[in-house]
C-alpha cells in the first residue's frame, strides 16, 4: 500500500470526507474548464463555475459515501476462496476413503458455492480439469431444479475422481500381470 494511501486511510472520516470534497471540487472545475475549452458549454464567471463546483461536488461526494456504506466499492476480502488446497486434495487424491467421507463432501459442496458466486471462471477451469462433463451437469442441473446446484457438481466432481482412481488400479494391475519381458 502506498504511503499516500496509508496516510488517507488512517484519517478519521470528517477529514476524508474533506478531503473527499476538494477533491470533487477540483475535478469538477477541471471537467467544466475542459467543456468550455472543447465549446461544449459556454463561458461563465468563475464564480458561477465554482457555485457549479461546489454543488457537484457535493453531490458526488455523499453518493460516494452513500456507496462506500453500502459496499459498493469496498474489496470484498471475506469472498476469498474457502481453501487452495481443497482443489488439490481432490486433484491428486487417491484416497477413496476421504473422497467418500461426508464431511469433505460437505467442504467440497461449500468450496464450489464460494466459486460459483466469486471465481465462476476458478470453478469452469477446474471442472475443465477434473474432466467433469458438462453435459452431465447441465442434464442434472435441468432434472433437479430445485436442488443446491453446488451440491450436484460436488457429486459429481467426487464421482468423476473415484472413475479415475478406478480406471488407474485397474490398469496398475495389468501391468503388474505381465512379467518383465512383455513390458515395454
Amino acid at each position: 500500500m502506498s504511503a499516500i494511501k496509508q496516510w488517507y486511510n488512517n484519517l478519521k472520516y470528517p477529514y476524508q470526507f474533506s478531503i473527499r470534497f476538494v477533491i470533487n471540487i477540483i475535478y469538477w472545475l477541471c471537467f467544466e474548464l475542459f467543456l468550455q475549452w472543447t465549446a461544449v458549454i459556454e463561458k461563465s464567471t468563475f464564480l458561477k463555475r465554482l457555485l457549479v463546483a461546489v454543488v457537484m461536488a457535493v453531490f458526488f461526494t455523499l453518493l460516494y459515501d452513500l456507496l462506500l456504506k453500502t459496499k459498493v466499492f469496498t474489496k470484498k476480502k471475506n469472498k476469498a476462496m474457502p481453501s487452495k488446497l481443497l482443489p488439490q486434495n481432490v486433484l491428486e487424491s487417491n484416497d477413496t476413503v476421504l473422497l467418500q467421507d461426508p464431511s469433505f463432501h460437505l467442504q467440497l459442496k461449500e468450496y464450489i458455492n464460494s466459486l460459483i458466486l466469486h471465481h465462476f471462471e476458478q470453478l469452469v477451469s477446474l471442472l475443465y480439469r477434473i474432466d467433469v462433463s458438462e453435459a452431465k451437469i447441465k442434464l442434472l442441473l435441468q432434472q433437479q431444479p430445485g436442488e443446491d446446484a453446488a451440491k450436484i457438481i460436488a457429486s459429481l466432481i467426487i464421482e468423476r475422481q473415484l472413475q479415475k482412481i478406478k480406471t488407474r488400479q485397474q490398469f496398475s494391475q495389468r501391468d503388474n500381470d505381465f512379467d518383465g519381458a512383455e513390458k515395454w
